[in-house]
């Protein structure tokens, strides 16, 4: 293919997987608007290929600097070698004069790299002038890291996306060691500088695979093993020869490639041979986008990080605000429940009978609310959710009886019902998929952080209000979250104004859209199938979670005969225990994913060991009558039940990222069912039995149930359209 490019000079695409020649230009006479007509060629066909020049040494300095400040050559085998008086000019040579060699990487094959990717800055550009060339080998290839990219998986990308790896400073591309580097073959402490996997280039936009050089690379935070078999899983698509070109050097030849976005090579040639190159490389200002120039590693020395908050952690943690703030408004009603019933003159079924209306809008718009995120966005949804909890909250305030009482329980339930799926889609577009354990845990530790707080909380808005004054307060609070949502979200991150190219690399895949901006319909029936298993466990999960979230002060109260202050103090020392387990639980999931690379460790065996500690921990609550030890047990039942909710929320993003609000939705319908049928049956059989021992031991016998439904969940087989 052949395009005009300027006035007189001719685009002449190689036909392989980049590059092309540029054809009747003289280098040392080119005017500016010749120059930006390269300069564009150059980004779109990666490797440009100029024949017949004849530059001088400080000509071809001239031209190189057009693109930016210049390098110095780098320390090779044989030390700097550099032409004299010029130090940007590096010597590319097998010659030697009077028994020492001009310049460096010998006869022998270089293998495929990225030029001085070890450095924290590596150049974003290199030439390479060829004055000497042997008549038969030395060809130097290149890859088109773009097209590698495109070309894996989508469940690789997802699985890379935020990993690092160790670029080597051991070794050159030809094999030798650097001049002044100590020699180490365990890439775990080996010099060099850790990038990430998956960049963006700063002037395309486009996303590449970022390798470097295969000896001694290693994934940061992995086994070595581990470590070692994805990267031959991602150095195995380099070796596609559509991606690939090879230029056969001729005199005069002069090429410059992209070094952010492509690798090269050179084939070896006769050692009695003269090749003779002169490089240039313009450094690094403009770097591919999540290299991070503090992270460079040296022998025996551990990696230092520095930290920011960039936008999607400031998104992380709003939505943290909103669990915190929408489970204060959902569990406040515990504390207030000596009051309540009190004032309304309820009984423990009735009151169990409101605490259970929230369950059943909550249930069903875990379904309407995950799918309304999915097809117009979770910017306007929450906005939605937020307004419709803070009229519900406040009006508690306000209730004057059962029918009341429940049907302010109704609202609410609508409203937080579509909260969690759509946060949840949210993460799954702003958050980094090696992180979304985390992002998971860490939210609903937020959550437990508002079930510890809220007891003294609302007992200190009872003293200087009333239960009644309360819920008003705290709606209030739901309305100044709205709006901070509303000032800081965008649906998609790419079209948020302060988001930058470098956090953009980090992030998923942009969502696919229709021409009217909206997703894809969700083909609900197919999805329910494959999430049933795992509604199945959060419904198991979840019936221990709301005994612990409605009757934990009314079984101090009435059990132990603490009064209110104590028994809500009490409350909230089991529930820190869960808020610990949130953040572990998210944490672990991670770990043990980075490790082992398996979903099925990462989620469903983490699941499993949760449930059965939880299991263990509330045998001893039936089994004794002492305080300490019943409030210990409770706190370590409730810290096992937590590591499940990190691992188990991060299971829809796994199976179906491209319908996470629908598939999360439908995970928790399960959550809310349980929410239901839970405090309706504790409460009946405890009125019925008039003992505590006989509900723990249903909480018990789910707990078992779940540990063995979580083998079915399946999280590394991915959500399939077709059959």
């Amino acid at each position: 293919m052949q395009m005009k490019l300027a006035d007189e000079p001719l685009v002449v695409q190689t036909g392989g997987g980049l590059g092309a020649e540029i054809r009747g230009i003289d280098l040392r006479k080119m005017d500016d608007h010749a120059f930006a007509a390269i300069h564009r060629a150059w980004l779109d066909n990666l490797v440009l290929l100029f024949r017949g020049q004849q530059l001088t040494d400080a000509e071809l300095i001239a031209f190189s600097r057009r693109f930016g400040e210049l390098d110095l050559a780098p320390v090779q085998e044989t030390g700097r070698r550099f032409v004299e008086g010029m130090p940007e000019l590096y010597v590319v040579s097998n010659v030697c004069k009077d028994g020492e060699p001009i310049g460096s990487l010998g006869h022998g094959e270089a293998v495929w790299h990225t030029d001085m990717s070890y450095l924290a800055d590596p150049p974003m550009a290199s030439m390479l002038y060829a004055l000497e060339v042997p008549s038969t080998g030395g060809n130097t290839g290149f890859v088109n890291m773009y097209a590698v990219y495109e070309a894996l998986p989508d469940d690789l990308k997802w699985r890379i996306g935020g990993l690092r790896v160790k670029h080597d400073g051991t070794y050159n591309s030809g094999g030798y060691v650097r001049q002044g580097i100590t020699p180490s073959d365990d890439p775990r402490e080996s010099a060099g500088t850790f990038h990430p996997l998956v960049c963006t280039h700063p002037e395309t936009g486009r996303r590449m695979l970022y390798l470097g050089r295969r000896r001694n690379a290693y994934i940061e935070h992995f086994d070595l093993v581990e470590s070692e078999a994805l990267l031959d899983t991602l150095w195995s698509y380099t070796d596609q020869k559509e991606f690939a070109w090879h230029t056969v050097w001729q005199v005069g030849d002069l090429v410059l490639w992209d070094n952010r976005c492509t690798m090269h090579r050179r084939d070896p040639f006769d050692p009695a041979a003269r090749r003779v190159m002169h490089r240039t490389q313009i450094k690094g200002t403009l770097t591919p986008f999540g290299m991070n120039r503090v992270d460079t590693v040296t022998l025996g020395r551990a990696p230092w990080r520095l930290f920011r908050i960039g936008l999607p952690s400031q998104v992380l943690t709003v939505l943290c605000l909103m669990y915190l703030v929408m489970y204060i408004e959902r569990v406040n009603i515990a504390t207030v429940a000596p009051r309540m019933t009190a004032d309304l003159g309820l009984n423990n079924t009735q009151f169990g009978l409101a605490i259970s209306a929230f369950s059943y809008p909550y249930a069903l718009f875990q379904l309407i609310g995950g799918w309304v995120s999915d097809r117009f966005g979770p910017r306007r949804a929450l906005i939605l959710s937020g307004l419709v909890v803070c009229v519900a909250t406040a009006c508690t305030g306000l209730v004057g009886g059962l029918g009341s009482l429940i049907a302010a329980r109704v609202v609410l339930g609508f409203g937080e019902g579509s909260a969690f799926p759509t946060a949840t889609r949210a993460m799954s577009v702003w958050i980094a998929r090696p992180r979304w354990g985390f992002a998971q845990g860490i939210t609903h530790s937020a959550s437990r952080l508002g079930n510890v707080l809220t007891p003294p909380l609302i007992v200190g808005l009872m003293a200087y209000t009333s239960w009644r004054g309360s819920f008003v307060a705290l709606g209030l609070l739901s309305l100044g979250w709205v709006a901070l949502w509303w000032w800081i979200f965008r649906d998609d991150p790419r079209q948020h104004k302060r988001i930058t190219a470098q956090e953009l690399t980090r992030l998923p895949p942009a969502p696919s859209l229709d021409a009217g901006g909206n997703a894809p319909s969700v083909p609900w029936l197919k999805l329910a199938r494959r999430m049933f298993p795992v509604t199945a466990v959060d419904f198991c999960y979840g019936w221990t979670l709301w005994v612990f979230l409605t009757w934990l002060p009314s079984f101090f109260f009435k059990s132990f005969h603490l009064d209110l202050k104590h028994s809500a103090l009490f409350s909230s020392g089991v529930l820190l225990g869960g808020m610990i387990g949130d953040t572990v639980g998210g944490l672990m999931s991670d770990w043990l994913y980075r490790r082992t690379g398996s979903l099925q460790v990462a989620r469903s065996n983490l699941i499993v060991v949760g449930m059965l500690g939880a299991l263990c921990f509330l045998i001893p609550v039936v089994l004794t009558r002492d305080l300490t030890t019943v409030a210990l047990c409770l706190s370590g039942a409730c810290f096992f039940s937590e590591l499940v909710v990190a691992p188990i929320w991060s299971v829809p993003m796994d199976i179906a990222p491209q319908y996470a609000g629908s598939a999360s939705g439908i995970m928790n319908f399960g959550f809310g069912i349980a929410g239901i049928i839970s405090p309706v049956v504790f409460g009946g059989l405890l009125d019925l039995t008039g003992s505590w021992a006989i509900p723990f031991y249903g909480s018990i016998g789910l707990l078992l149930l779940g540990a063995g439904l979580s083998f079915f969940m399946h999280p590394d087989q991915p959500f399939k359209e077709s059959p």
